[in-house]
């Protein structure tokens, strides 16, 4: 039996797809603590999709 983690490490542009929106719009989003804030791993910048997920999921609450 294989373990499979549910979590995943997103780059910039895989964020911005999720979001449907630019990369510079991702940027600015977290210097306005808009997102959650990311992770270095490496000298890279990574969010963990299961943050992204529930970002996402709060913003759907805010508007109900």
């Amino acid at each position: 039996m294989s373990y499979q983690t549910p979590f995943k490490h997103l780059r910039v542009g895989q964020v911005a797809n999720i979001y449907g929106v630019s990369i510079p719009t991702i940027w600015r989003w977290l210097k306005e603590c808009r997102i959650p804030k990311p992770t270095k791993i490496g000298g890279s910048t990574r969010w963990l999709n299961i943050e992204i997920e529930n970002n996402i999921k709060s913003l759907h609450k805010d508007k109900d």
